[in-house]
């Protein structure tokens, strides 16, 4: 009788824990329709075929080092090709700071021409004699030496020159930050995807145990063993679980510092 009523005690408690995930669940979906700014009143279905063994065992087959995947990051990390661009851009301000000190040669010209005539008077020449007679034009050359701008012409030499040290710099760093990033996303994805296997083996062990009131009896396993198995069972299909999306997320990270798409079509 004492078995009985522990287990009813027990069931009465997942009841209980049912409920609360129940409502977690709600929850989660009301803030993830907020951050997808869908619909609050309509039904969101969730594609769980992520989460099917064949996905798993395609993501396994595109692993791929993490150098080969740092050096398509660098073609393709929209962070880094920011840098660059920061990088070019002190440069060709650097160079164009060198012409301060360079002679500068200008050559202009033009044409003019007009036209007179009083309102209230004639006897003044057609338009197109006036405009022909009153045609014109000039050309010219000229050089510029810089003399008295050279300390000016130092000082903004030399700030560019330091733009260009602060950009090359900070492309440095961020080439650096990328190798570690692309480098613990791919250590990550490598461990989730053991603990994956780890958790599956766990599960699948724990899938032989009694469930029900007389697989007990044959086995003469009190009502205290069976919530103890039930909740390493529960444990293990959790890990597992949260081990096969958090996998999956680590795959698609790689992806995107890989230059690929994160949504796919045929998922």
């Amino acid at each position: 009788m004492a078995d009985v009523a522990q287990m009813e005690a027990q069931q009465a408690s997942d009841a209980y824990n049912l409920t609360h995930q129940q409502n977690l669940y709600e929850t989660a979906m009301l803030t993830l329709k907020q951050k997808m700014n869908f619909p609050i009143e309509e039904a969101l279905l969730l594609d769980t075929c992520l989460l099917e063994q064949s996905t798993l065992e395609q993501e396994q087959l595109t692993i791929e080092h993490a150098d080969n995947v740092f050096r398509l990051a660098l073609n393709c990390n929209p962070v880094l090709k920011q840098a660059e661009m920061q990088k070019q851009s002190a440069n060709m301000d650097r160079k164009i700071s060198w012409s301060s000190f360079v002679p500068s040669i200008s050559l202009y010209g033009g044409i003019s021409s007009s036209y007179y005539k009083e309102l209230h008077q004639t006897g003044y020449p057609p338009f197109h004699t006036q405009f022909e007679n009153n045609f014109g034009s000039y050309f010219g050359i000229s050089m510029s030496i810089p003399i008295f701008n050279r300390l000016s012409g130092i000082a903004n030499m030399r700030q560019a020159r330091n733009n260009y040290r602060i950009a090359t710099e900070q492309y440095e760093a961020q080439k650096e930050e990328l190798q570690k990033l692309v480098q613990q996303a791919v250590q990550d994805r490598e461990g989730y995807l053991k603990e994956v296997s780890r958790w599956r083996r766990s599960s699948f062990r724990l899938t032989g145990l009694p469930r029900d009131a007389t697989q007990v009896r044959r086995r003469l396993m009190t009502s205290l063993d069976v919530q103890n198995n039930a909740a390493t069972l529960l444990e293990s299909q959790t890990g597992l679980l949260q081990s096969k999306l958090t996998y999956l997320m680590k795959c698609r990270l790689v992806d995107y510092y890989k230059g690929q798409d994160i949504i796919r079509n045929n998922e």
